[in-house]
């Protein structure tokens, strides 16, 4: 059973970055496709980074996410970014990252209840 909750994932990409604090004020990277063709994303956001080990390539539930900064990427500085930084030193960021996502689902439920289905 997998946990899709795309309201909070939404309201994840809008917090600061749970490594350096970053939080974007422009978003001029991502384009969306729509039926009136590509439109850059219009809304600042981080990415949501599914924590987990998932099984078979397979990402971990959607409860398990924490914001981490990707924009140095498009920046040009590609080894700079949280996101780059969690994957090469996971054991280091790991018992972090997973207290982070239970404190962000508690504040989450508390505050707007649960939103999820299952697949």
């Amino acid at each position: 059973m997998k946990i899709k909750d795309k309201a909070y994932l939404n309201w994840i990409r809008k917090l600061p970055c749970v490594l350096c604090n970053y939080l974007p004020k422009h978003c001029n990277y991502c384009v969306l496709i729509t039926d009136k063709g590509n439109q850059y994303c219009n809304i600042p956001h981080n990415i949501a980074h599914h924590v987990g080990d998932g099984v078979h390539s397979r990402r971990y539930s959607d409860h398990w996410v924490v914001p981490l900064c990707d924009w140095h990427i498009y920046s040009g500085k590609a080894t700079n970014n949280c996101h780059q930084k969690v994957h090469r030193h996971i054991t280091k960021y790991d018992k972090l990252l997973r207290s982070k996502c239970v404190q962000y689902r508690s504040f989450y439920v508390k505050k707007y209840g649960d939103t999820f289905e299952t697949i």
